[in-house]
């Protein structure tokens, strides 16, 4: 027990650890040493009597700064030990690393024959796996001889089911053939009945349209009559005018001047209009063929255009072929080769997880026999599949971008990202024969690789037909009305075009091959594929040529019509301000007439005849251009059902053609049936044949087989070895004995071993190996050395290297912990010299504010460089004289107050939970003491989460409690009557 006890709430012992206390007295900041805390009369006395150098530490203590620059000072102890022991770890590490160097010398000595041990493992491993690669060799060998002859065998097979088959459904072929010559030969009577009935729609069409020609014609006849009416009117008019200038004589000259000049421009108004009539419809003429002719020259320039785009293409195939230097994969792109080779290369190096395949087209070869399908798979399968890569995972798929971007590709060049599937998707065949699909006439070489075009390309739903009809006669199943397909087939796409048709909805849906040409890449070289691009390059730019000189006659004549047009509108705008301006000149001659004296002649009918005439003349103009319009509207109703005539009987002679086939078709079917049954024998006897051959190469590859599991088990054996070896924390090539890692591993360990390439056959790796041996068998004689002089000198380097490395680490880490200690020294030390000064300044201005309330003035001046503190009192504010620098030559009470002052003004800068003042006022007069306990009594209500307790011998009845102030007075002792008793007996309490 050590005077300690901590209790609850509950009044229950909890502990008698000073540690326990220390910790519960910091985590509430009660700081019982500090003097501002708990101020008794030892150190009040001490304070007011001391030195300026005992108040500065007073001042240090009471805020906390001397414990924390202790703390600091402890910590550069730290930082000088930290040194000390630095420099005598580098003296030892110095040391020790001269043995390490020595033991390694010695143990480098021993190392020699265990590399060329190592070397000999090598050798001896890879002259396994060169056993094992060419007795691998020899039954790939076999394997695809044996695959040859099973393709023969089942080729033959094949041709000879399909023969067989045919025979079998020779009637219903027969009957096929007749039924489709009878099918073209009603649809040849139906085609003729339709082309009668079209010519007879087009024949009534034409019949109001000759109506609305003849009425034209008509009018033409009434318009030339109407201007023989006109120009006879206008004829008598100039006449009568003629005749009465001639009658008025001299003395009427004006009025004849005047009819003459109104003769003159009503002549000039006619002619003025005749010629804008004309000029007009000379407008609409050009402007009509104007706006006809510009279609067709839009339709130049974009042919010329995609013609251009078409060439640029085929030219940039070329540059990419011919740069290619011979490189097979050029045919999918020069990127697509530069992907190839990087993908390679990594691969090599292992940074795949996975295995990569690619492109695609790599992979494919077109099954014997069925070349024509090649460019109809290769579109069926879609675009920018036969250039993509394929991988299994996220890391690989990651990969192969980024190194896409290094090569350069944008869109080609893709990826497919696929699930790694044990074996080859089982898929079905063509549902019928005579129809191939996508999966039937490739050769796919590797299993991802086909699974993946299975997934992504579903090519075994997309079939292929020679012709439309053929796959329709074959694939399509009408029942009820309700249209489906055969199988599983989705899709049907068919020769030449590539053009296909599907059904959904019980509803058959064709679709065009909007470009009009297959192109093959599958199965092409790239001469193969110069020579045809070099031949469409030549046939193009024909092409081009001849739409460029056409596109040039075009523009050129719709040039010509523009500019007539324009020309025609300007004489139109013209004559039709001359017109106006004649009009105006006839009616000022004609007031001129009217204002004339004496003048009584009347050529009013006449001009009214003029006037009726001109107005019969522009209806009949009117009707005319009415009439014309309503042709024009006819004539595209009349023209399409004239192109349907032509339609039709295209499609009349296109029937007849197709049933003359049909009819040489039957015939020639019923020839050949009398050779099948010969052919039949042959091919029989064909297929027994290569199944004898395959059966005894078969035999063969079984033993062969065997070898190369032996060889390969052998070769994972000695690399079993080898990693086993590398994995050991021991360098390995000092053990030349392998009999510690020639454990018997599992078969999942042995799988697990990746299947090494050598460049060198068997015969050169054993040569190594004897030479090898040879030469370690020497070295051993000549240095007399084993297995266990080499092991003891690794062991000692191994031990002197792990001593230096440990002390190598130890120096490190006592330089950087000096160097974070240092770093937080100085950091420590800065904040701290801010602390001080700001503590000190908030310490003299609470002090002059305290001092204040008494009517006096002061500062606390600090001199940290001595570590001393002095106070200045100005025991009146506004009195000078009245300062004092020495605190002794106040009085008591003076010093006391002084002290008060400093003690609150000291206490604004602590957080402790409590504070205690014992007998503060025993040397204070009432006004200092009422004032002090007043500001004591202000400062503590100030202070609501703080505890003040004031200890005073004096009255303190004239203080007022309230819930917050509470006065405790201590009872009288009791004395004892026994003399040499204790003169205290109780310290009970009593509240006032």
């Amino acid at each position: 027990y050590n005077g300690y006890k901590l209790y609850d709430v509950n009044n229950k012992e909890q502990s008698r650890s000073k540690k326990d206390l220390d910790e519960l007295l910091d985590k509430v900041n009660a700081q019982v040493e500090n003097p501002v805390a708990i101020l008794d009369q030892e150190e009040a006395k001490k304070f007011l009597t001391g030195k300026a150098e005992d108040k500065y530490a007073f001042f240090m203590k009471a805020t906390e700064l001397e414990r924390i620059d202790r703390s600091i000072a402890s910590t550069m102890d730290k930082i000088f030990e930290l040194e000390e022991q630095e420099k005598r770890t580098e003296l030892t590490v110095q040391d020790d690393v001269e043995l390490m160097q020595e033991a390694k010398k010695q143990y480098d000595q021993h190392k020699e024959i265990a590399k060329m041990e190592r070397k000999k493992h090598g050798c001896e491993e890879a002259l396994a796996w060169a056993m094992y690669k060419e007795a691998d060799n020899t039954l790939q060998e076999a394997v695809d001889r044996v695959r040859q002859f099973r393709e023969k065998a089942e080729k033959k097979q094949e041709e000879l089911t399909q023969a067989e088959a045919s025979t079998q459904d020779g009637d219903n072929e027969q009957l096929n053939l007749r039924n489709r010559a009878e099918e073209l030969s009603r649809e040849a009577e139906d085609q003729a009945n339709l082309k009668h009935q079209v010519e007879q729609e087009y024949k009534r069409a034409r019949e109001p349209l000759k109506s609305m020609e003849r009425n034209l014609k008509h009018l033409q006849k009434e318009k030339a009559s109407a201007e023989r009416t006109l120009k006879n009117a206008n004829q008598r008019l100039d006449e009568k005018r003629q005749e009465i200038a001639t009658r008025a004589g001299s003395a009427e000259s004006e009025a004849a001047k005047r009819n003459q000049r109104l003769q003159e421009a009503e002549a000039k108004l006619a002619e003025m209009k005749e010629k804008y009539d004309r000029s007009k419809q000379d407008t609409n003429d050009w402007r009509q063929a104007y706006e006809e002719l510009e279609p067709h020259v839009l339709q130049a320039k974009a042919n010329v255009k995609d013609t251009t785009a078409k060439l640029r293409a085929i030219e940039s195939r070329i540059t990419s072929l011919e740069s290619s230097s011979g490189n097979s994969l050029a045919i999918f792109g020069q990127r697509c080769a530069q992907l190839k080779k990087v993908v390679d290369e990594y691969a090599k190096n292992r940074k795949f997880q996975g295995p990569v395949r690619g492109p695609i087209g790599a992979y494919l070869k077109i099954a014997p026999g069925k070349e024509q399908f090649a460019s109809l798979a290769e579109h069926a399968m879609g675009n920018g599949v036969l250039d993509r890569f394929i991988v299994t995972n996220d890391h690989d798929r990651k990969l192969l971008q980024s190194i896409r971007q290094k090569v350069g590709c944008q869109s080609d060049c893709g990826l497919f990202q696929v699930s790694a599937h044990a074996g080859r998707y089982k898929v079905p065949g063509p549902p019928v024969q005579g129809i191939e699909t996508v999966e039937s006439i490739l050769n796919v070489s590797d299993d991802l690789v086909f699974n993946c075009i299975v997934d992504n390309c579903k090519i075994e739903e997309n079939a292929l037909a020679r012709s439309k009809d053929e796959s329709e006669q074959k694939l399509l199943v009408d029942e009820g009305g309700r249209l489906s397909l055969r199988g599983k087939i989705k899709k049907v796409f068919f020769l030449p075009k590539g053009d296909n048709w599907s059904v959904k909805g019980s509803a058959k849906q064709m679709v065009a091959n909007e470009k009009g040409q297959l192109r093959q890449s599958i199965g092409l070289d790239k001469s193969k594929a110069l020579e045809e691009a070099k031949r469409d390059t030549e046939s193009v730019q024909n092409e081009l040529s001849v739409l460029r000189r056409e596109e040039a006659k075009l523009e050129h004549e719709h040039r010509e019509k523009q500019i007539a047009w324009t020309k025609a509108k300007k004489e139109v705008l013209g004559m039709h301000s001359s017109i106006n301006k004649i009009a105006e000149k006839i009616d000022s001659i004609k007031n001129e007439q009217d204002t004339a004296e004496n003048f009584d002649t009347d050529t009013s009918d006449l001009e009214q005849d003029v006037e009726n005439a001109q107005s019969d003349l522009d209806a009949v103009k009117e009707r005319q251009t009415t009439l014309q319009e309503q042709i024009a509207a006819k004539e595209p109703e009349v023209q399409e059902l004239k192109d349907k005539v032509e339609e039709v009987a295209a499609r009349n002679v296109k029937v007849i053609k197709e049933l003359e086939e049909a009819s040489s078709a039957l015939t020639a079917y019923l020839t050949s049936l009398s050779q099948r049954d010969e052919k039949l024998e042959k091919k029989r006897k064909k297929v027994q044949q290569l199944q004898e051959i395959v059966d005894g190469q078969e035999a063969k590859i079984s033993e062969i087989t065997n070898d190369v599991k032996k060889y390969l088990k052998h070769s994972r054996l000695l690399a079993y070895a080898r990693l086993k070896r590398d994995e050991e924390e021991v360098e390995d090539t000092l053990n030349a004995d392998d009999s510690h890692f020639l454990q018997t591993p599992s078969d999942e360990e042995l799988e697990a071993i990746e299947i090494s390439d050598v460049e060198k056959d068997s015969k050169y790796y054993q040569a190594k190996v004897e030479k090898l041996q040879k030469k370690i068998d020497q070295e051993k004689e000549r240095r007399n050395t084993n297995k266990e002089d080499a092991m003891a000198a690794y062991e000692k380097f191994r031990r002197a290297q792990e001593i230096v490395d440990a002390k190598q680490s130890q120096l490190e880490e006592i330089k950087g912990l000096k160097k974070s200690l240092t770093q937080d020294v100085r950091q420590r030390r800065l904040r701290w010299e801010q602390f001080r000064s700001h503590i000190a300044a908030k310490t003299s201005v609470a002090f002059d504010e305290i001092l204040n309330r008494k009517g006096s003035s002061g500062t606390v001046e600090f001199d940290h460089e001595n570590k001393a503190l002095d106070l200045i009192v100005q025991k009146d504010s506004a009195d000078a004289n009245s300062q004092q620098k020495d605190v002794k030559a106040l009085s008591g009470g003076e010093r006391s107050y002084t002290t008060i002052a400093l003690l609150l003004a000291l206490g604004e800068s602590l957080e402790t939970p409590f504070r205690i003042l014992d007998e503060f006022d025993v040397f204070l007069d009432p006004v200092a003491r009422k004032l002090t306990i007043q500001s004591l009594i202000e400062m503590a209500k100030s202070m609501p989460h703080r505890q003040f307790v004031f200890i005073t011998p004096q009255d303190v009845s004239n203080v007022t409690t309230d819930p917050m102030l509470k006065v405790f007075k201590m009872t009288p002792p009791a004395r004892n009557i026994v003399a040499g008793g204790p003169a205290q007996q109780t310290l009970e309490f009593s509240q006032a």
